[in-house]
């Protein structure tokens, strides 16, 4: 000690160290912070305390404000019914954010708690406000990834509620306010916080005690900002697939009903493609229609032509014989080739395709809304506040739409299979009457017929068509020769005729097309056609052997037959896909 002078040594004095961007360790909200000497500049002060007040106070007029929503819907106060499903959709995780906006007003509380004589602009309030950042990111992110701001949109059948809440908040709160504008500030209760922990860095200096952690908690509501506006944009994306099934709720991760029913996917699929059909063929009818009347009208000023032409040479050759140069064998009449009889039948068409096109566009909102429904209660379930009552009634809804879709659709799909057939046979027998025998004329005047006659009789004419057969056999003649068309009202039989006759068509098509002895049951066969489903096995190949136990399934249809491949598996197969082995 005697080599140093005789006043105690001191220190040199030095600014205090500017604090690291990062926290301590050690830090948290009963951490000790020594302002010691710290003095702040009085402007600087007076603006640090009037963002700090700002903060405290934003935050409780946000939570009072959130607690009086939650109250309300809660304990039913709204004077408008609600469904428990609808009600969640609404309010989502609302108490997570209330609790957690209720901590953050705890920190700010402690903060102030612990400024040296209660001034504001020394609290710390990044300090406090740091450690519960997390569960108010969770709560957030969790609110804004299912907030909907368009719910009414989605859900106008709540409108009536969210008029009657406006109602109530205005009376309560004495102010113009409304439920939808409640519902979006906790949307945007993250980027108010964020403007004023900015302007709060603004006026806390860097020698401040809480200018680290005031950093840091921006930084720390920037990045739950981020992840929430990345959770929302993954939700956007696979919304865009609507087509795919999405996950339901179940019971349990056994329950067998976590899923959507894939029927209930599958009729939405159906719909959607029934009515671009029935949009497409009306408007394929309508443009085809008009080319078919241009057809008919050329087609008939050159069956007058040759019609007179005829008769003059008949009577310049003393020819008594009937005319004959038709390819069918029925008697030219100009009135009879006008197209009166088509039009009607295509205006017909058109108007009961339009028709089958309301229980299609009916039935897609109801679907839209049990699809509504079963992602709300996924969501629930997501929050743990799923409801067995809820989804025992989704359920029993979902069974009864089932059902309902499969009726409409299953009439829907067999009434186009019938109306265009019935105008393709109107269209046929438009091509078959104005159709010309290209060698009648020869044998009338040169007498090939006499040669080589080719005969149209009716069995030939039913063998080649059997729709115009059994149209031309609707059509009775009368004394005087002339057609009697059959009778316009009566379509659904007629409709009923041309779909028997079309099936046996096309069995007798098929029947032609390498198609086995039905008799001969218990007989080898060789695929030459490739056919797969869910009963058959994956590894059938064309070539491959198989066994035919029956050439027509249960119900006698002959399109299938039942079959045995080499590990002795059965199941059915297209029997026209098949070759007899002899």
């Amino acid at each position: 000690m005697d080599n140093f002078p005789k006043y105690g040594f001191r220190r040199p004095q030095q600014p205090p160290p500017i604090p690291p961007r990062q926290p301590p360790p050690n830090y948290g909200p009963n951490a000790s912070t020594n302002f010691g000497n710290y003095k702040m500049d009085e402007t600087m002060a007076t603006q640090r305390a009037n963002v700090v007040q700002e903060l405290i106070e934003n935050e409780k007029l946000f939570n009072k404000q959130m607690t009086l929503v939650s109250d309300i819907m809660t304990q039913n106060r709204v004077p408008s019914p609600i469904s428990p499903t609808d009600l969640a959709a609404v309010k989502l995780n609302l108490d997570d954010y209330i609790r957690a906006s209720a901590q953050i007003v705890s920190a700010y509380m402690n903060a102030v708690s612990e400024a040296p004589n209660g001034k504001l602009a020394y609290t710390c309030v990044g300090k406090h406000l740091v450690p519960v950042i997390p569960a108010f990111r969770d709560a957030m992110v969790a609110y804004i990834k299912d907030f909907d701001p368009q719910i009414l949109q989605h859900r106008p059948h709540l409108e009536q509620y969210f008029e009657k809440a406006k109602e109530l908040l205005q009376e309560l709160e004495e102010k113009l306010t409304s439920l939808s504008d409640r519902l979006l500030k906790p949307f945007q209760r993250p980027f108010h916080i964020t403007c004023i922990l900015q302007r709060l860095d603004k006026y806390t200096p860097e020698s401040h005690p809480d200018s680290a952690y005031v950093k840091q908690a921006n930084i720390a509501i920037q990045k739950a900002c981020d992840d929430a506006e990345a959770a929302k944009h993954r939700d956007a994306e696979y919304a865009q697939h609507d087509d795919y099934p999405q996950p339901l709720v179940g019971v349990s991760a056994g329950d067998s009903a976590a899923f959507e029913n894939s029927r209930i996917t599958n009729y939405r699929k159906k719909q959607k493609k029934l009515s671009n059909l029935i949009d497409g063929l009306s408007k394929w009818i309508k443009l085809n229609s008009e080319d078919f009347r241009s057809f008919t009208e050329n087609r008939r000023y050159l069956i007058k032509a040759v019609h007179m032409l005829l008769q003059s040479l008949d009577c310049a050759a003393g020819n008594s014989l009937p005319l004959d140069f038709h390819a069918a064998s029925v008697r030219h009449r100009v009135s009879d080739s006008d197209s009166v009889m088509f039009n009607r039948a295509s205006k017909e068409v058109l108007d009961r395709l339009k028709l089958l096109s309301v229980p299609l566009r009916k039935m897609k909102p109801s679907l839209k809304r049990l699809k509504s429904r079963a992602n709300d209660i996924a969501k629930t379930r997501r929050n743990r506040t799923a409801s067995q009552a809820a989804i025992s009634e989704y359920r029993r809804d979902e069974e009864r739409a089932m059902a309902l879709s499969e009726k409409i659709l299953g009439k829907t799909e067999k009434a186009i299979k019938a109306l265009f057939l019935h105008y393709l046979s109107h269209v046929q027998r438009l091509f078959y009457f104005v159709a010309i025998r290209e060698d009648g004329l020869v044998e009338r005047y040169c007498g090939a017929c006499e040669a080589a006659p080719l005969l149209f009789d009716s069995e030939l004419v039913s063998q080649q068509d059997p729709i115009v057969t059994s149209l031309e056999k609707k059509t009775a003649l009368t004394d005087t020769g002339a057609p009697v068309r059959p009778p316009e009202a009566n379509v659904n039989q007629q409709v009923g005729d041309i779909m028997t006759i079309w099936e046996r068509k096309v069995n007798m098509a098929q029947s032609s097309h390498s198609r086995p002895n039905f008799q001969s049951a218990h007989c080898r066969a060789r695929i030459v056609h490739p056919y797969s489903d869910n009963q058959t096995p994956p590894n059938l190949q064309v070539n491959d052997i198989v066994y035919v136990l029956q050439w027509t399934d249960a119900m006698g249809n002959p399109e299938w037959a039942r079959v045995r491949d080499g590990t002795g598996r059965e199941f059915f197969y297209p029997s026209a896909r098949l070759q007899q082995v002899t």
